[in-house]
């Protein structure tokens, strides 16, 4: 059965390829990056699904013989032909140093599979040795240009993603990680500054020549939450821009501790160029910063929290006038809301739209049994754009429902008596 072929972005599937792979690469602390190079074209032809399936079997295989260091996608153009390009897709893993070790039966299973795709598309995969650098694996493929070009050069962007006159201070301790954002944001038209090391950070945010509009802060899951958290208040006191860290990470309390010492957002790494900027776009939207956190590192000050009132009368109605049963229906959903949000920040960081949805749903149906109108639209509008895999708008909504529960909690924390209104 022969596939229709359709026109895609070689960029935007290697990085998807990437996400795709990212739990198992975040269990070992590796490092994750696609980088497609500015001269490969955008608009080409060809079969996106069965390609991505082949890349992901590729980059598994070098996750798994790879024990420390990073994993890396680089598309490269070979030739430039007048209707079609030869490409080179290069796959590497472990540092200098030699962390790559023999493959083992999966990863062997996962590259003959890969190799039998690629057959199919007329592509070649070869395995370089387990020199100092690690595991090698090299593809090269030629496709079809796609139509017109013009646009493809990053500069038309959609309006969720772009960045236009945005001064972006760029600190990502991790080179190759540190182009590949570099070029994410430039093709959403930002301006990017970039810093080497920390101790530049104080003058760059400084010395920009006009205001910064966000730092973008990389962290090691290594460094630790003492070691990140002393640099994101170090960033904090230079000015009150925001700030959105990446990590290597999809843990949701690490990235809620993270939130916790400073940042305005914590996103997982790695993510597709239209993540960030949408994410970005959605976050400098809002109207940020927040003032800094005090010294302790507590960032209560950050915002004014909000009554968060539930509906008494309305809630004793829905249960058939059973006080009892009203007290325990509050009791329990003050009880499982920090377990609820900490899911959905897992979900989030995933992008399981599927998952987000169904928990959404969930949490909207509690919410209504208690009379909480408030956080019961803000559920909805969760639910909503779960299901229609809207960035801009689940980002809106979710820090609309974090906020929400944080207040409430705050104000009637679990085991709380359910007399009177939250406010």
């Amino acid at each position: 059965m022969s596939l229709q072929q359709s026109v895609f972005s070689l960029r935007t599937l290697c990085e998807e390829a990437l996400v795709g792979q990212a739990p198992e690469a975040h269990a070992k602390g590796l490092e994750l990056v696609a980088l497609v190079y500015d001269d490969v074209p955008d608009r080409l032809l060809g079969h996106p699904q069965r390609l991505r399936e082949a890349l992901e079997r590729v980059v598994g295989a070098a996750i798994a013989s790879t024990y420390a260091g990073e994993v890396s996608l680089r598309g490269m153009l070979e030739e430039s032909l007048p209707d079609r390009c030869r490409l080179r897709l290069w796959v590497q893993g472990g540092p200098a140093g030699g962390t790559g070790v023999p493959l083992g039966e999966l990863a062997v299973a996962a590259l003959s599979v890969a190799r039998q795709l690629f057959g199919l598309m007329g592509a070649s995969l070869s395995q370089g040795g387990f020199a100092e650098s690690g595991i090698e694996l090299n593809i090269l493929l030629e496709l079809p240009l796609a139509g017109d070009q013009a646009d493809a050069d990053g500069l038309a962007v959609a309006e969720s993603e772009n960045l236009t006159g945005r001064l972006v201070v760029l600190r990502e301790p991790h080179r190759l990680s540190a182009l590949a954002l570099s070029q994410q944001l430039r093709r959403g038209n930002a301006e990017v500054l970039r810093c080497e090391t920390d101790a530049e950070l104080p003058a760059r945010l400084q010395d920009s020549g006009r205001r910064a509009d966000l730092l973008l802060l990389g962290l090691s899951v290594r460094a630790g939450l003492g070691e990140s958290g002393a640099l994101l208040q170090a960033c904090r006191r230079q000015g009150q821009l925001p700030i959105v860290v990446l990590v290597g990470s999809s843990e949701p309390r690490l990235l809620a501790a993270l939130e916790a010492q400073g940042a305005d957002r914590c996103l997982s790494k790695p993510l597709t160029g239209r993540e960030l900027r949408e994410s970005l776009r959605s976050l400098l939207g809002k109207g940020l910063p927040r003032p800094p956190a005090d010294a302790g590192g507590n960032p209560d000050t950050a915002r004014p929290k909000r009554a968060v009132r539930r509906d008494e009368a309305r809630a004793l109605e829905i249960v058939g006038g059973d006080e009892a049963l009203a007290a325990e229906l509050w009791r329990t959903l003050l009880a499982v809301l920090p377990g609820e949000l900490d899911e959905l920040r897992g979900l989030a960081v995933r992008r399981d739209w599927r998952g987000m949805r169904v928990l959404a749903h969930r949490l909207r149906g509690s919410v209504s049994y208690c009379a909480l109108t408030d956080l019961e639209v803000a559920a909805a509008e969760l639910e909503r754009a779960s299901a229609q895999q809207d960035t801009p708008s689940l980002d809106r909504a979710l820090q609309e429902l974090r906020e929400q529960i944080e207040d409430l909690l705050a104000d009637r924390g679990p085991g709380s008596a359910p007399s009177g209104p939250v406010a």
